[in-house]
């Protein structure tokens, strides 16, 4: 307190010195997080059969240099950390024609500011799933679809494995 009755010109200074910092801070905190996070995911080449990681505001089927519409989504589970060693591919997901064009219109509507994941929840119908040892797709919401996607889970051999990202 004697501080302030001291030097108060001082202390005003470093208290308009802290207020111009803290709105500083709120203005760039709100800027930014106005800014989506930008993210990859595992996407998978069926032709060349490799796992590989895109962007999530990729639309699958995607172009890769194996060809057109050849890179799908792949999701990736472990029982443990993420390693190359001990993740597995559960199952690959891609979108009809109809739900890609969807997708990709709401993306470009919102200014891409959600990835893939959120698009496709407003489209369950939409996307279609099958094993990466079978060549068969099945809509996810099928009760074949239900299968592959369970079957896929069980691979790690634990009860619930974890997703992985890139």
């Amino acid at each position: 307190m004697d501080f302030l009755n001291r030097w108060p010109k001082t202390t005003g200074l470093i208290a308009a010195g802290a207020s111009i910092l803290a709105v500083g801070f709120l203005i760039i905190h709100s800027i930014r997080s106005n800014q989506r996070p930008k993210g990859d995911l595992w996407f998978y080449d069926v032709k060349a059969k490799r796992l590989f990681p895109a962007s999530d505001l990729s639309v699958p089927p995607i172009d890769t240099p194996s060809g057109s519409r050849t890179g799908v989504r792949a999701q990736v589970f472990s029982c443990g950390d993420c390693s190359e060693s001990s993740r597995f591919i559960a199952y690959l997901e891609m979108l009809t024609p109809d739900g890609k064009r969807a997708v990709e219109a709401q993306m470009k509507n919102n200014g891409s500011r959600t990835g893939i994941g959120f698009a496709l929840e407003k489209l369950p119908y939409a996307v279609l799933v099958r094993s990466p040892e079978d060549d068969a797709w099945y809509p996810q919401s099928s009760p074949e679809g239900q299968t592959v996607v369970q079957a896929g889970r069980l691979k790690g051999g634990c009860p619930h494995p974890r997703p992985c990202v890139p």
